[in-house]
């Protein structure tokens, strides 16, 4: 109902509007523009070029060349730190919001903050975790700890990113057809890191094993483990 699409346009709002502390930082979309209308809060951002996943289907054996996914990689892992170091969580990267700048075409952008949530509190301090929520993010690319509602912290924007990483080097993850939530997790929890990575240039496979270390890392500790992820770059 119409109700019931101004209330989703308010409640997006408030994360996304938040982040607009981030604008006019590299790799984040300038936002050129904000205010309400009949329907609700709007903001406007900068035009962005094609989406990586778009791009790698357009490519003739349907991925990304080593060095093109590892610069590529570098630059999503750098708004990926600005978003978590303004005290924000993602929930949804994926290829498809990871965009090639207009005027700037080697330049990634990382779009749509529509399910972006605060998880550190004015203190400084992560927030207490909610003992079950609904899913969020997209289910080809959510952590196990999505699919077990748990409340999500900075690891699982990083397993996003891992499972898009290796979606955009290999042209598919394990899972890719299935569209089942409980197959997809099945699938999740029977890939081991060393089958899932097995395609990947021994480059990439070195970051991708860095990305699990901070993954680790960070459900203790998110300050050190922030400061590992720009090590990563």
């Amino acid at each position: 109902s119409a109700k019931k699409k101004k209330q989703n346009i308010h409640c997006s709002w408030i994360p996304s509007i938040n982040i607009t502390c981030l604008t006019f930082q590299e790799n984040i979309p300038e936002i050129t523009a904000m205010g309400t209308c009949s329907m609700g809060h709007f903001f406007i951002m900068e035009l962005v070029g094609r989406n990586l996943s778009d791009l790698r289907r357009q490519l003739p054996h349907r991925r990304l060349s080593p060095g093109t996914l590892y610069r590529a990689m570098l630059q999503v892992t750098h708004a990926l730190s600005l978003v978590h170091g303004a005290g924000f969580l993602h929930r949804d990267l994926k290829p498809s919001n990871c965009c090639i700048g207009v005027d700037h075409v080697t330049r990634i952008y990382l779009l749509d903050y529509g399910l972006a949530r605060q998880y550190i509190d004015s203190s400084g301090l992560m927030r207490k975790p909610r003992e079950s929520i609904g899913m969020r993010g997209t289910l080809r690319y959510v952590s196990l700890e999505a699919h077990a509602r748990h409340d999500l912290g900075p690891s699982h924007d990083l397993v996003a990113l891992l499972y898009s990483i290796i979606e955009l080097g290999d042209g598919r993850l394990p899972w890719s057809k299935m569209r089942d939530e409980a197959a997809i997790k099945a699938s999740k929890m029977g890939t081991t890191v060393e089958k899932l990575c097995e395609k990947q240039p021994k480059m990439l496979k070195m970051a991708e094993v860095a990305f699990l270390s901070v993954i680790d890392d960070i459900a203790t500790s998110p300050t050190v483990a922030e400061a590992e992820i720009c090590e990563l770059q």
